[in-house]
């Protein structure tokens, strides 16, 4: 059977790409042949101006604003990444899919919040409108909204609820994205893991042996690890806090954004690599995230955690995954620095990883069999 998978463009996500290696890794291992589709989106006309008048802006020395090889540049490592583990179809346009029809036999659709409006051009593609009416089966594989609140116009979800109903399966990664389904679409869905969850630690750890010195994964051995997706003043307070009460020093994975940087030191930006990223969960003492992949992978490696709510890219996803392994003490309000007493006594909450890893392998399994069972009706 020949498979495609429809996910976001992979840029400097990690979690985003890493979840589409997961699946296609998954997939793969089933026996399948596996390929991501490779589209261009479709671009809006005030998108383009909008970036027409960035470039004229950056040119002019009004706003930092990188140019193709600067871009290239400081993404290098998820570029290498991509083209050495992601099989690409060839290059279509999303509002295009159906010109695949005759070279996939299935699409799969997800994970990450492929189902959000404000993340998605053309909501109507992700719901695989190009391929009504032909024989390619639609399932839908951790799809998320990213939120419990339905953000969706009153014209996509009525396109939307036709185009799901031609699905052959349907799951999302929420246990709120049931109820999404069920009272706006108008179809039943099942909840899964997120695809990175699929996979066993090892399979991490093989990437990061494969791709990190040594002497690398060592500077960021048994130190507070800080993979923050977008600072604050008070976020760095907790961060801060935490290293303090721990005796820890801190490793920031991110680098810093080029908008505070100078033009001639942009290489500073540049994106460490994926199995980079990865070391750091597996010899941090501790990790501090706002990321939902950040918490997904600080749960996969075992390390002690907290969670830093993060509303602008959606909470739902953390109180979901938090929920569903009896973790949601580890999230505290990023908009209010919490006292030490209230910091100290979360740092001193021990989780129960034996409990974790038994949830884990259960829903491994469910996520396992779903996928199983979609492929084979």
């Amino acid at each position: 059977m020949r498979i495609g998978i429809l996910t976001h463009l992979l840029r400097t996500n990690y979690g985003g790409v890493l979840q589409n290696y997961a699946l296609q890794t998954v997939l793969t291992r089933m026996g399948y042949d596996v390929k991501t589709i490779n589209y261009t989106p479709k671009t809006r006309f005030k998108s383009r101006i909008r970036s027409a008048v960035k470039s004229l802006l950056g040119k002019l020395g009004v706003i930092r604003y990188l140019s193709a090889s600067e871009k290239s540049d400081i993404t290098v490592h998820f570029q290498e990444f991509i083209s050495t583990y992601i099989r690409f179809t060839r290059l279509v346009r999303v509002d295009k899919l159906r010109q695949l029809k005759d070279e996939l036999d299935t699409v799969v659709v997800g994970s990450d919040q492929v189902w959000r409006p404000r993340y998605v051009g053309d909501i109507e593609c992700f719901f695989l409108k190009s391929f009504v009416g032909t024989n390619v089966k639609k399932i839908a594989y951790a799809a998320s909204f990213g939120v419990s609140d339905w953000e969706f116009t009153k014209r996509q979800t009525e396109n939307c609820s036709v185009l799901a109903k031609h699905f052959n399966s349907i799951s999302v990664r929420e246990q709120s994205g049931i109820q999404l389904c069920s009272e706006y679409l108008g179809v039943a869905a099942t909840h899964v893991l997120d695809p990175t969850m699929l996979l066993q630690v090892e399979d991490y750890l093989a990437l990061v042996r494969k791709a990190v010195p040594k002497d690398c994964i060592m500077s960021m051995k048994d130190m507070e690890y800080v993979y923050v997706l977008d600072k604050s003043p008070v976020k760095d307070k907790i961060v801060d806090a935490i290293g303090l009460l721990m005796g820890l020093n801190s490793f920031v994975i991110m680098p810093p954004r080029y908008e505070t940087v100078s033009k001639r030191e942009y290489r500073q930006c540049v994106y460490p690599s994926i199995p980079s990223w990865l070391a750091g969960f597996s010899v941090a003492k501790f990790v501090v995230t706002d990321s939902f992949h950040g918490t997904v992978f600080s749960i996969l490696f075992n390390k002690p955690f907290l969670v830093l709510s993060n509303s602008s890219r959606g909470n739902e996803r953390l109180y979901s995954i938090l929920s569903d392994f009896g973790l949601l003490d580890r999230i505290v309000d990023s908009t209010v620095c919490p006292d030490g007493v209230v910091l100290q006594k979360i740092l001193n909450s021990l989780i129960d990883w034996n409990a974790v890893n038994r949830i884990l392998e259960e829903k491994r399994l469910d996520s396992y069999n779903f996928l199983k069972d979609s492929l084979k009706k």
